[in-house]
């Protein structure tokens, strides 16, 4: 489980196109705050499906970095927006944080007929602790306060 600050999770009926725009966002693929800069800036737009990032070991994933806003909507255009106040990260899935947390194996994983829209103030690098050193200082999250908003 990756650490973070001020998670809000939203679920609401699946079938949706998530759709990211503004000239700080890195949609393409995943990026968190130590990955970051293997991401462009740009207008992108993909389906739910295609913002989950497989690994051997179910483990959080798909996280969007440094994104001014992030919209949902249907195969008609209708949904909402979400602007961050100056910017947020947010993944979105088929499948539960809980069962992400609990999956032993990918085949433990149950997709939903909903999605699960994460958003978050900060979370801490991914850093490379399983096979070398941890997350350097500047990407850890630290408890201090802080303040986020979101619209």
């Amino acid at each position: 489980m990756v650490s973070r600050i001020y998670k809000c999770s939203i679920s609401f009926p699946g079938n949706s196109t998530l759709c990211s725009n503004g000239k700080s966002n890195r949609l393409i693929q995943e990026a968190y705050v130590d990955s970051k800069l293997a991401n462009r800036f740009g207008v992108y737009s993909s389906r739910v499906e295609e913002l989950y990032t497989p690994y051997a070991y179910p483990q959080e994933n798909g996280n969007r970095h440094d994104v001014r806003w992030v919209s949902l909507t249907n195969a008609r255009g209708v949904g909402f927006i979400i602007v961050g106040v100056p910017r947020i990260d947010f993944s979105a899935h088929y499948y539960t944080t809980e069962n992400i947390d609990k999956a032993q194996h990918p085949y433990e994983l149950v997709k939903q007929d909903f999605i699960t829209l994460n958003l978050d103030h900060k979370q801490h690098g991914l850093g490379s602790a399983s096979c070398g050193p941890d997350v350097l200082s500047p990407y850890q999250l630290k408890n201090t306060l802080s303040n986020s908003k979101f619209t």
